[in-house]
């Protein structure tokens, strides 16, 4: 702990320094200062570089290092005035720490190193977990011998810094299978979780050689925010094995051994006999398209060779010649072209014959399929009828069950309310009788006492007509 004895400000002329933990003046605080004299600035300093931004986890950060594969950067000192301080002897301290975190302790696995060179400073850092961290630099953060006590920031000083992970690493990434495997599944899907040799996660796509050996396939690699998804396809039942490599070694997990996959059994379910006329209605409805199809057919073949036919009978009758004024029976010229009209005149009486079977067939077909759905659509609208009946009777009963469970509930109250009023009232009216009449005494229990006056006088009847003939009932007051 130190004492300012002299002069109240710290740069005064008359100035001394006395440390109270040491009992003595400090050394070089006992002369004079001049007032003018140059002191380092941490505002005027500057800190300029790549180094501040980061780099990767595991490598050599710089802050000042000259060299041109590592981040370059450097600690540039200024005096008051604004001019460069060239004297080494001034005290700069560094720590990192996370972002967020509230104290300084330097969480790094490698401390800070600094190292003066010219007027500048060249600190150096080592971080192995991938994140945000915070860069402190101080000027004379100790209690030094022969500095002036001032503990200040230099200008943009607390530098926030972004460590990302570094090179993936086969032996601290993991392979594991996504879903359960009582599915039976010719796809299945695996996860790689990529992290690099000091275990950060690395999120971003990574070269790897994904293979398999046997009967299946990779059928695709996709980047996920949780890793690398890895999709397989086996072509057979058999045992298949899946390679994941980086740099050439297999991760954790790999080679990973596919199961065989047997194919399901097919389940057989009743058969409903709705579904039966459904598809025996489509397969008519499928007859009837093929017969409209050949019947459409068969009519564009007969117009074309009836058209055809006509084209050759009006040229055969272009070919006379009527030059001569008189009766005459018109006889075909060629006899080949003569048996050749008679055969396309047959033909066409064919064509038109098995047109009007299709016709037929195609009609028969599609009263077939005008019962079928006929008799469909009845069915559907008498299992309507029923389903509506069924819900009518089960909201009747249901009403009269809510009515009957009222009713129970009401004049079970009231009769329980009844009985125990009556029981009231008869308890009561025993009450009563017990206190109007007299307490019968055993004759055993009158023999220690003296005798007395039996009265020949009959017992008064405790009695409504008693009462009235003897005068004493009153009627109540209304």
């Amino acid at each position: 702990m130190c004492e300012r004895r002299g002069a109240p400000e710290i740069f005064a002329s008359t100035c001394e320094m006395f440390d109270i933990e040491a009992g003595r003046n400090l050394n070089h605080f006992g002369h004079k200062r001049h007032e003018n004299e140059p002191i380092v600035s941490p505002i005027h300093s500057r800190c300029r570089g790549a180094a501040f931004q980061g780099g990767r986890a595991g490598t050599c950060i710089e802050v000042g290092s000259w060299p041109r594969h590592l981040s370059q950067g450097k600690v540039i000192l200024y005096d008051t005035r604004g001019f460069r301080f060239e004297d080494n002897n001034v005290e700069i301290s560094a720590t990192l720490s996370s972002e967020a975190a509230d104290d300084d302790a330097s969480i790094s696995s490698t401390p800070v190193f600094i190292k003066p060179i010219e007027g500048a400073f060249q600190i150096t850092y080592v971080a192995t977990i991938a994140g945000a961290y915070k860069l402190n630099l101080k000027f004379n953060d100790e209690h030094v011998s022969g500095r002036p006590l001032v503990i200040a920031l230099i200008l943009g000083s607390p530098f926030f810094i972004r460590v990302h992970p570094g090179e993936p690493c086969a032996q601290t990434s993991h392979l594991s299978e996504i879903g359960s495997r009582d599915i039976i599944s010719r796809y299945r899907e695996f996860l790689l979780e990529p992290h690099d040799v000091f275990g950060n996660v690395i999120s971003n796509h990574i070269d790897l050689d994904a293979h398999c050996t046997g009967e299946a396939r990779v059928d695709a690699v996709n980047c996920t925010p949780s890793g690398m998804r890895i999709v397989s396809f086996q072509n057979k039942p058999g045992n298949s094995k899946l390679h994941v490599k980086i740099h050439g070694q297999d991760v954790c997990g790999s080679p990973l051994v596919l199961e065989q996959v047997e194919p399901l059994e097919p389940v057989r379910l009743p058969v409903d006999p709705f579904l039966l006329h459904l598809n025996a209605c489509a397969r008519a409805m499928e007859r009837v398209s093929l017969l409209k199809q050949e019947h459409q057919r068969k009519l564009e073949e007969y117009q074309q060779k009836q058209s055809a036919s006509l084209l050759a009978y009006n040229a055969t009758r272009m070919q006379l010649v009527h030059t001569i004024p008189a009766a005459f029976v018109m006889q075909e010229p060629d006899v080949e072209n003569a048996q050749r009209r008679i055969k396309l005149q047959q033909r066409h009486q064919e064509i038109q014959e098995q047109v009007r079977k299709l016709q037929l067939r195609c009609q028969e077909n599609d009263n077939v399929a005008k019962s079928i759905a006929n008799g469909l659509v009845d069915k559907l609208q008498e299992a309507q009828s029923v389903l509506d009946y069924a819900k009518e009777s089960l909201d009747l009963n249901t009403r009269r069950l809510d009515n009957l469970l009222f009713k129970t509930r009401t004049h079970g109250a009231t009769a329980i309310d009844y009985t125990t009023v009556a029981l009231a009232r008869q308890s009561q009216a025993r009450a009563r009788t017990l206190e109007a009449a007299p307490a019968p005494k055993h004759p055993c229990l009158s023999e220690a006492s003296p005798p007395t006056k039996v009265s020949t006088r009959p017992d008064r009847p405790n009695t409504l007509a008693f009462w009235l003939l003897e005068g004493r009932f009153r009627a109540p007051k209304s």
